[in-house]
C-alpha cells in the first residue's frame, strides 16, 4: 500500500479507526451515550465510596468563609 519512500504512520496501539455506514450512524452514537452513562455511574459510585472528598473540600472552604 505504501511507497518504500513514504514515511508511514506511527504503529500506535491506542490509535483505531471505525468506518460505519450512514445509516448505522445514529445507533453508533447511541451506543457511546450509553457507554458514557455507565462509566459516569461506575465514577460516581467511586467518589460516593471515597466520600466525595473534592465535594467536601470546596464545601468546608466555603464553610470557613463566614
Amino acid at each position: 500500500m505504501w511507497p518504500e519512500d513514504t514515511p508511514r504512520p506511527d504503529s500506535n496501539p491506542f490509535k483505531f479507526t471505525y468506518t460505519i455506514k450512514k445509516s448505522e450512524i445514529a445507533d453508533f452514537v447511541n451506543s457511546l451515550h450509553v457507554l458514557q452513562e455507565y462509566y459516569m455511574d461506575a465514577a460516581m459510585e467511586q467518589k460516593a465510596r471515597d466520600g466525595f472528598p473534592e465535594a467536601n473540600e470546596v464545601i468546608n472552604y466555603i464553610k470557613a468563609l463566614k
